[in-house]
């Protein structure tokens, strides 16, 4: 039941949210689509260069409360969607008795190949 919820989704979002463009983009179209989810979702920028996806609200927290792989595959949705260039991390978690989940996707570092001395 779990993967056949997160294929629905990922055809959804992927439908939805750009594969290339700006990250700020496509956590702009992610927040859009949890908010239409009923998760009431926003983007924060960090002063480091990372983003806070804030989800206000958890529609399906009872069902996460009883069964945690459906945060670990909304996890796993955001890592897919957003690309392998960021790192997405779990630092709040309502069913762990946070108000409110939230994630911070930080962009990777980018490899100047253009310098002396670089390979």
């Amino acid at each position: 039941m779990l993967e056949a919820r997160k294929a629905r989704q990922r055809t959804v979002y992927a439908a939805r949210i750009p594969s290339s463009g700006p990250l700020q983009e496509k956590l702009r179209q992610l927040a859009r689509l949890r908010t239409e989810e009923g998760y009431m979702a926003e983007v924060k920028p960090e002063r480091n260069g990372s983003f806070l996806l804030l989800e206000n609200r958890c529609p399906i927290c009872a069902a996460a409360s009883a069964c945690q792989g459906f945060c670990q595959t909304e996890l796993d949705l955001f890592r897919t969607v957003l690309g392998s260039d960021v790192s997405v991390e779990r630092v709040e978690h309502i069913v762990a008795g946070d108000r409110r989940c939230a994630y911070r996707i930080t962009p990777a570092p980018r490899i100047d190949r253009g310098r002396k001395g670089a390979s």
